[in-house]
């Protein structure tokens, strides 16, 4: 259990709040195991000190390194430790509240606010693997072959690395905002079931004496569970957020389902446009175009807003998946013919456009051969009456302009 404390312990992130009451629960099932191991137990044993201070001496070990890695690893704690704190619990506040500023897209369907419940289960069926799965549901029937053998310690490990990767899904279901790397603390602990899964089944394997060829086959099929989690990810490098369940439909039937894109590929279109363009005299708007983008294209970067004033566009694929920045933008471009494609793993994520050549879109209205509206931004989700409602409107000057609009 102390392991696991150090493994789980991923304060850094704001969902790793989540992570402090299943280590009181850790904590308790340690203690059911240390005195319901003993004959004639009491229930009376469960108050005493001398039971209860070795969990009290586990959860300071676990408090102190978790505030020593969220100190040394968080800079921001160097200067400024409480207001970061305070940011990190006001906005965890208002995401699990109001979810994310923009729409999500998830089973295929646009959602402003909560994809609802389903969505960490679904999300985890994407993200594991065939190997894991089938090790997930060898562990019932690997624990009843191999029930002659097992220790206490053994079934309560295994209770409590499943009571922590279904508690914590249950406790980011209960947030609005919610994002599959959200979800990452689960993935170790299934692995570890899993893993524990085929272990046993492969023990009971090797008791079967009369039968010799037998260890020589069990070694060979663990070897190939290994194989095959390999044989799965590694083709990906760089990219490991690319894979999708092949058991699921892989990434054929992902963009169907899943939020596709965390940023790669942006810097293989980065790369091509350093490569092709005078990066010197040529600005290129961009999803992401601080951090993904601009991190690897050596010229100007602006966002989406400016598409119009740049010389080339980087569309990024789950713009066209949350239909942002604009569903009408979105469809003109779908009428273009992008000058270059960016594909991953069997997947399109980049589309770049040369704006220079790119015709204005039917939708813009422009006065007086001099100012152009060429995209407009409103809130998302519904609005009602008596509601502050904002909109902003980007014009482009395309001529001198010696009049004073007002709007």
């Amino acid at each position: 259990f102390a392991l696991m404390h150090y493994l789980f312990a991923s304060p850094v992130t704001a969902p790793a709040i989540f992570l402090l009451p299943l280590d009181g629960l850790f904590c308790l099932i340690e203690l059911a195991g240390q005195i319901m191991a003993r004959p004639g137990w009491r229930w009376q044993e469960f108050l005493r000190w001398a039971s209860l201070s070795r969990i009290l001496r586990t959860l300071l070990i676990w408090g102190g390194v978790a505030a020593l890695v969220f100190v040394t690893l968080w800079p921001a704690m160097w200067v400024a430790p409480w207001q970061t704190i305070n940011q990190v619990f006001g906005i965890s506040a208002f995401y699990a509240t109001s979810g994310h500023g923009s729409p999500v897209f998830f089973n295929g369907t646009i959602y402003n606010g909560n994809p609802g419940a389903g969505f960490y289960p679904i999300n985890f069926l994407w993200r594991t693997t065939p190997v894991v799965m089938l090790g997930i549901l060898l562990l019932i029937p690997g624990f009843w072959l191999t029930r002659r053998i097992q220790d206490r310690r053994l079934r309560l490990t295994a209770l409590g690395i499943a009571s922590m990767a279904f508690f914590f899904m249950v406790f980011m279901s209960l947030g609005a905002k919610k994002f599959d790397r959200y979800l990452l603390p689960v993935f170790m602990p299934m692995d570890l079931l899993a893993a524990l899964g085929l272990a046993m089944v492969a023990q009971r394997l090797l008791q079967v004496r009369s039968l010799a060829w037998m260890r020589g086959l069990t070694v060979a099929l663990l070897a190939v569970a290994v194989g095959v989690q390999a044989w799965q990810s590694l083709p990906l490098f760089p990219y490991y957020m690319d894979y999708y369940n092949p058991a699921m439909g892989g990434p054929a039937k992902a963009p169907d389902v899943m939020f596709i894109g965390w940023g790669e590929g942006l810097d293989e279109a980065a790369r091509y446009l350093n490569d092709t363009v005078d990066v010197k005299t040529n600005t290129v708007a961009s999803w992401y175009e601080r951090g993904p983008f601009s991190y690897f294209y050596k010229g100007l970067s602006t966002p989406d807003e400016r598409i119009w004033e740049a010389d080339y566009s980087v569309l990024y694929r789950h713009q066209w998946q949350r239909e942002l920045p604009m569903r009408r933008m979105l469809s003109h471009f779908d009428q273009l013919t992008p000058e270059k494609s960016i594909w991953l793993n069997d997947m399109e994520y980049v589309r770049v456009y040369n704006m220079q050549e790119a015709p204005p879109a039917d939708y813009m209205v422009e006065w007086n051969n001099a100012l152009r509206l060429v995209f407009y931004e409103n809130d998302s989700g519904s609005v009602y009456p008596g509601m502050w409602y904002d909109v902003n409107l980007f014009f482009l000057k395309t001529a001198p302009v010696d009049v004073n609009y007002n709007m």
